[in-house]
């Protein structure tokens, strides 16, 4: 299995400035203005604490920016009260699950849902169906999904990197399933693009 490939390589200079930033030492500039992350948010990342709705988003944004022929990664906030735009097969999207918990589902082109979770991987919420129906929106009777057998979280705060991390091995090209994730080098990826410029 590959290790972990989440974005684009990070720059000696991005590399320097975020061993500041880790060490404390580096002044709070600024963040990508677009994402208006908080200084607790940055400091989340930072920290290597659980990822909230906001940081779930810019990394979306992110990942639409990186990949524009990719469909979905919308706003998860949109699934709050199922509001997602009507998205035709093949596309990928962040969940918010409840719970505090995160998952990323795979549409394909044969009307079947791949469901990439970190912490479950034998109950499938109605969370996930739901939200899936909504941004499906399919004349098709019957949606098959499937819970994909991904690595699992040793933390209790590490299911957005996962998520973060399955969307991005989609938008690759790659099958999120055979790959082994690193929480740390997860988190530093992620503050690589969302904090330093």
């Amino acid at each position: 299995m590959s290790g972990p490939k989440v974005f684009a390589p990070v720059t000696a200079v991005k590399r320097k400035r975020l061993r500041e930033v880790h060490k404390g030492k580096a002044k709070k500039r600024r963040v990508y203005s677009e994402f208006k992350l908080l200084p607790k948010e940055i400091d989340c990342l930072r920290d290597g604490k659980m990822l909230q709705d906001r940081h779930i988003d810019a990394a979306c944004t992110l990942l639409r920016k990186q990949f524009p022929d990719v469909r979905g990664l919308q706003t998860p906030l949109l699934g709050q009260n199922l509001s997602f735009n009507p998205t035709e097969p093949p596309f990928v999207q962040i969940f918010h699950v409840g719970h505090i918990h995160w998952n990323t589902i795979v549409a394909t082109d044969d009307h079947s849902v791949k469901v990439y979770d970190s912490l479950y991987h034998q109950n499938l919420g109605p969370c996930t169906t739901m939200q899936a129906a909504s941004i499906l929106q399919s004349p098709h009777q019957q949606v098959k999904f499937s819970v994909e057998n991904t690595q699992m979280q040793d933390g209790g705060a590490d299911c957005g990197l996962f998520a973060i991390a399955y969307a991005t091995e989609f938008c690759y090209g790659n099958c999120p399933e055979c790959y082994r994730y690193t929480c740390i080098v997860m988190y530093i990826t992620i503050s690589c693009y969302v904090y330093i410029l």
